[in-house]
């Protein structure tokens, strides 16, 4: 029989799946969020320690209202970062950071101007009596710049002192961590039916995945959006995940393509079904990945 658009279990194609078949399966999760408005502000779900809830982490027990099999990609591949950033610190900010940081914890301001005092005495000392008088000629050289500035002028403190020694300040610099970032997944299939059965569940996968990645119009309230719905995508091998490829958080469909002219020309069977269509999907994770993610997962490769 035909499936429908109620059907829970699609797959193409109808006779590809045993005991011992790579697959790609795609699960359709409902969105838990309910919409609310300003007044769901404050319903942020709360992790252990006090922390965020991840979102993908709510999502592990919702079941899914409709299960799509596909072919294993043709591409298969996995990416993880971090994001890695330069970051400059010269010598007299240091210094200078090092007798804030000093100061602040003084009990009193007299106090605090005496330990930086102290603090550039020591620099002297241990350095020839250079490197203080260097830090408070690099403080006042901030002060005339920014004093030139005031008055319309455009210049800096290294481009003052190249002027006028030609020389540059030594900026130290490190990569320093700045952040995770979101994986996204880019998949493509080639979809060629071969009976009417496999045209309409062809017809029906491509109705659902436009359906559930689709905004909601919130009929209930002015001026809001509902978000789509949520996709649980597995790499699988007969009925269990597959026990190498990477596993995936729980993904939104941030973009789908099809081409219904596969083979670069336009051609349908009888009733109207192109012989040949190409299908691309893009998912997107809702969370990053951690190290623990990776510790979590027994076999496989991890995420």
């Amino acid at each position: 029989m035909p499936n429908k658009l109620g059907d829970r279990l699609l797959r193409y194609p109808q006779d590809m799946i045993d005991y011992g078949t790579d697959y790609f399966q795609i699960e359709i999760l409902k969105n838990i969020k309910k919409g609310g408005g300003f007044g769901s502000l404050s319903n942020f779900g709360s992790g252990s320690g006090g922390r965020a809830s991840q979102i993908s982490d709510q999502y592990a027990s919702v079941g899914s209202s409709c299960t799509i099999i596909l072919p294993a990609p043709q591409s298969v591949k996995d990416q993880n970062g971090a994001n890695w950033g330069e970051n400059k610190l010269n010598d007299f900010a240091a210094a200078g950071l090092n007798a804030i940081g000093k100061a602040i914890n003084s009990e009193s301001p007299e106090a605090a101007a005496g330990v930086i005092k102290d603090q550039l005495d020591s620099l002297k000392k241990n350095a020839g009596g250079t490197a203080g008088s260097d830090v408070a000629g690099y403080a006042k050289m901030i002060a005339a710049t920014t004093a030139a500035n005031a008055l319309g002028a455009n210049v800096t403190v290294g481009g003052l002192l190249s002027r006028a020694s030609g020389q540059v300040i030594n900026q130290n610099l490190e990569m320093v961590f700045s952040g995770v970032t979101i994986r996204s997944f880019n998949f493509g299939w080639d979809l060629t039916p071969r009976s009417r059965d496999e045209a309409n569940t062809v017809k029906t996968i491509i109705k659902k995945l436009k359906i559930h990645s689709a905004a909601k119009l919130d009929s209930q309230g002015m001026g809001f959006l509902n978000a789509p719905d949520i996709f649980r995508i597995s790499y699988m091998k007969g009925g269990s995940k597959h026990p190498f490829l990477n596993r995936f958080k729980t993904c939104a469909l941030a973009n789908m393509s099809v081409d219904y002219t596969g083979s670069g020309t336009y051609a349908t069977y009888d009733d109207g079904t192109p012989v040949h269509m190409k299908m691309d999907l893009s998912f997107k994770e809702l969370n990053p990945i951690y190290r623990e993610d990776h510790e979590k997962v027994a076999d496989a490769v991890g995420f």
